[in-house]
């Protein structure tokens, strides 16, 4: 009798301890399901001077999305999600200046077509920076640079001269991707085609600046 009650009691200890075991693996195997998503954002999410990106992907396509809210004059609340194709920390567009929009006047768009015509994806990145603009609340108006163009077109001609109480952005081909600031006037030159940094680059200062 003793020998049957001791095997008894081993056998509920062993099964005591088998069900404790396959608690505890369930209990880890939850918390992995829990934390592992926390851990996954981490590695997908980082901060560039203030704003906190989050890498992602759309099919193929890897973007860079930095959501934001603001408010209009009367309260009213939006929200924005910027997204970026180039890495801001990998964009080395050099700009040294600070980027301030006039909130009273209207934001000029000037695309010097001279060396951007060929370029295919120009069109898509100057649409890009409308939208933001437009996004944020700011009156846009187009134009171009150049004063034989806009007369042959029947375009608005638009120079950091001809509109000194407002803010001009000018698009335009050059020898070196920057960004060079006159007053309220922004000239976001691109070489062979690179609209792409030179536009991205002032969209995420302008974020900045803004803060």
């Amino acid at each position: 009798m003793k020998r049957a009650s001791s095997a008894r009691s081993a056998g509920k200890k062993k099964q005591g301890n088998e069900i404790y075991w396959i608690l505890g693996v369930m209990a880890a195997i939850l918390l992995i399901l829990i934390i592992t998503p926390f851990i996954m954002q981490s590695f997908r999410t980082f901060d560039y001077q203030g704003l906190t990106f989050t890498k992602e992907k759309f099919s193929e396509i890897t973007v860079y999305r930095y959501p934001y809210h603001f408010s209009d004059d009367v309260g009213q609340q939006y929200l924005y999600n910027l997204y970026l194709r180039i890495d801001p920390r990998e964009n080395k567009v050099p700009f040294d200046g600070e980027i301030k929009f006039i909130s009273s006047e209207p934001i000029y768009v000037s695309i010097n077509s001279t060396g951007l015509s060929q370029c295919t994806r120009s069109l898509r990145d100057v649409a890009s920076l409308s939208n933001f603009l437009a996004s944020n609340l700011f009156d846009i108006r187009s134009g171009t640079p150049d004063a034989e163009e806009a007369e042959r077109l029947s375009l608005r001609h638009v120079t950091c001269d001809t509109h000194p109480n407002a803010t001009v952005i000018i698009v335009q081909a050059g020898n070196e991707t920057r960004i060079v600031q006159q007053n309220a006037c922004y000239i976001l030159s691109a070489k062979e085609c690179d609209t792409l940094s030179a536009v991205e680059k002032f969209m995420t200062r302008a974020l900045i600046d803004a803060r």
